[in-house]
């Protein structure tokens, strides 16, 4: 990550492959790309890079904006928020490459379909509870 940091303050993008699975199926952990830049102004539904208090870096999305602070989650957790401090954010997604095709993360499609992923998240919860709740009743 000191590279990472470095080549952003030097004011250059930096292309790296994310692992995990909290961006799916937006970004593919250990294949996509993502092109990294020095945050300009941040707004609601950019992927930013940010690092937990004494934890590790994590590359998650905006879904509310706040006077000090953001609210960021994977587009694949369901339960799970952070609330980030604008100090703690080192960089905004500008693009992505997503199996093969390049996405532009400053383009109003980007943002529109942003819109809709975190829209869908209640159903999915919904779903998932359903989901989970059968699977307990098929045990017993």
């Amino acid at each position: 990550m000191p590279i990472i940091l470095e080549g952003l303050n030097d004011n250059k993008i930096i292309e790296f492959t994310p692992t995990g699975v909290s961006m799916f199926p937006n970004i593919i952990g250990n294949i996509d790309k993502v092109y990294l830049s020095k945050i300009d102004k941040l707004k609601k539904y950019d992927m930013v890079l940010y690092k937990k208090e004494n934890g590790p870096y994590i590359l998650h999305r905006i879904i509310k904006v706040k006077k000090d602070y953001y609210i960021i989650e994977g587009d694949n957790q369901l339960r799970f928020k952070d609330k980030v401090c604008k100090k703690d954010i080192i960089a905004k997604v500008i693009k992505y490459e997503h199996k093969g095709k390049m996405i532009d993360c400053n383009i109003k499609k980007f943002y529109f379909n942003s819109f809709f992923k975190v829209l869908l998240k209640f159903p999915r919860k919904v779903f998932y509870k359903i989901f989970k709740t059968k699977q307990r009743y098929d045990k017993q």
